[in-house]
């Protein structure tokens, strides 16, 4: 039971680091990695840092499969951050979508959007009504004109006269966090809904503890 629970989530999110398959199984990192290899899990160890531009270590990652475990150091944080983000939400795989390895959006057959890819996609029903949330999982690189940037094109509704597309965005340190919250309150309209976490996708390295905010609280069904 256990382990299928492991295989769930490594078909969903795609990538889970050792750190996030102990806490999911509530296994010990030598009883995780016996039974991925049983499994025949890809298991691969990347030089990286916290962010992109802090101190690199050794990571460790179960990847569903072998074109995952080609993926390099940044792109395997990047689904590893936003593995942290769906655990966080406690979001189910029939909800939650990840685009974090593809290169465009799909809005229609044959035709994909020219706009910047969400990490993920949840789409899930708050008070009767379907609701997108965009998801992103930010590695620290970015400076604050191109997130300004990102967050207004994620905002923009699907269709004209919608309100603005809701939003979250995750990190791994509080200072991120806060960095992220005050990006959105400077680039989007009081009407934005956007949601900053922080999230840990391996071993926490210190930092101020958990945080998050919300620009704008729409329902409290809503509850990321």
């Amino acid at each position: 039971m256990i382990m299928e629970k492991l295989k769930s989530a490594l078909r969903l999110d795609l990538v889970l680091t050792l750190w996030q398959a102990e806490r999911l199984t509530g296994w010990p990192p030598e009883l995780v990695l016996h039974y991925a290899h049983q499994a025949g899990m890809r298991i691969v160890v990347r030089e990286l840092g916290l962010t992109r531009n802090s101190r690199p270590q050794s990571v460790t990652f179960l990847c569903c499969d072998q074109k995952v475990a080609t993926y390099d150091g940044d792109l395997l944080r990047q689904l590893a951050g936003t593995a942290a983000m769906r655990l966080l939400c406690q979001a189910p795989w029939s909800e939650w979508t990840v685009l974090a390895h593809q290169g465009g959006i799909q809005i229609s057959p044959g035709v994909w959007a020219a706009v910047p890819v969400p990490d993920a996609v949840w789409a899930r029903w708050d008070d009767g009504q379907l609701t997108q949330w965009w998801i992103e999982y930010d590695v620290g690189s970015h400076v604050h004109s191109v997130l300004a940037v990102r967050m207004q094109t994620y905002a923009r509704p699907a269709s004209y006269g919608d309100v603005p597309r809701p939003q979250m965005w995750g990190a791994a340190t509080r200072e991120r966090t806060e960095f992220l919250m005050g990006v959105a309150r400077a680039a989007l309209p009081p009407s934005a809904i956007c949601v900053v976490r922080t999230v840990d996708w391996t071993s926490p390295r210190p930092h101020r503890g958990p945080g998050g905010q919300r620009l704008r609280i729409q329902s409290e069904a809503v509850t990321p």
